[in-house]
């Protein structure tokens, strides 16, 4: 019998939004949705997404069910199933069982939150996610799915009239979901003409002191970062110009996800049962880490606007509204 083994797995919690990066005012029924999604076979749940096949597994834990998202691998360890719809761990794979990634998907019921684990640095990211969920014939228009904000970051970015400079880094599956969205960022001639396959990094920034004549330039880094707010990214910063005492400015940065509600919590693989409970062991993360962080997680929003009739479902090729 192995020795039990302990890691800590970050938990981190996103939001689905509008397509505009907008709270959607209503809790979408999740619980309806996922059980929709369970109805699919194989062949209805692949989606391409630049380049890269893209399946999910909806398993149902304690009477909840959880979304694994699964992307495919040219090698790996664990592999699925296609036609059991089964997602196995340390099994050699057959024609039937491509290598995949899983990242571990559980919404919170009564929000349109969900905590997040990736089952490796190899698994799917919540722009690959975003761009999945927007692809699989489930809404009747585009979301974005966003960083839930801790404190008051997320206002304070978008009450900031000026900004003395932006910078962004894009890996290839945020720049695919940022390419298919409807925001004010995401038009940007260099994000549309960005290779897939490679990371970007930009930076707008006004040069030198901080003076009146160049309040014009700040005002629009501060508006391309509000663009920003709510849209993947690897990393993002902004920096605002803080008065002194002395009438002179400082900088001050704030991390968009140093500032997201995130959380490590350590889970416990037993010995003589190592691989099949992993997936198990993350949903418990997260629903330990939904109970740490619980006053944060259901905050009021106070910048939550309506948004009707999101969900939509395809039949015989027409868009039926399910829920409002």
């Amino acid at each position: 019998m192995g020795k039990n083994k302990s890691r800590k797995k970050t938990v981190s919690f996103f939001e689905v939004r509008g397509k505009d990066g907008e709270a959607i005012e209503e809790p979408i029924d999740w619980k309806h949705i996922l059980s929709r999604l369970a109805n699919r076979g194989h062949m209805e749940r692949l989606r391409e997404i630049g380049g890269t096949s893209y399946w999910y597994n909806v398993q149902t834990h304690d009477g909840e069910d959880v979304f694994v998202f699964l992307r495919h691998r040219d090698e790996g360890v664990s592999s699925y199933n296609l036609i059991a719809d089964k997602v196995i761990e340390n099994d050699p794979v057959d024609v039937d069982r491509p290598y995949v990634e899983y990242s571990v998907v559980k919404f919170i019921s009564g929000t349109n939150k969900f905590g997040f684990v990736l089952g490796s640095n190899a698994s799917a990211r919540t722009a690959s996610l975003q761009s999945y969920l927007n692809k699989a014939d489930i809404f009747s228009e585009e979301i974005t799915i966003g960083p839930d904000w801790g404190a008051d970051a997320k206002e304070r970015i978008l009450a900031a009239e000026e900004a003395v400079s932006f910078e962004v880094v894009l890996e290839p599956d945020h720049l695919s979901a940022i390419q298919s969205s409807s925001g004010v960022f995401a038009t940007s001639d260099i994000i549309k003409s960005a290779p897939s396959s490679l990371s970007l990094r930009l930076e707008f920034k006004s040069k030198g002191r901080i003076v009146k004549a160049d309040a014009e330039k700040r005002r629009e880094i501060a508006e391309i970062a509000k663009a920003y707010v709510n849209l993947p990214a690897m990393r993002a910063a902004v920096y605002l110009p803080k008065p002194l005492k002395n009438g002179k400015f400082d900088r001050e940065k704030i991390d968009f996800y140093e500032n997201q509600l995130t959380t490590k919590i350590s889970v416990v693989f037993r010995g003589d049962d190592p691989e099949s409970s992993k997936i198990r062991m993350y949903i418990e993360a997260i629903d330990a880490a939904t109970e740490q962080l619980h006053d944060q997680l259901f905050r009021p929003d106070v910048l939550s606007v309506g948004w009707d009739s999101i969900v939509s479902e395809v039949v015989e090729g027409h868009g039926r509204q399910i829920c409002r």
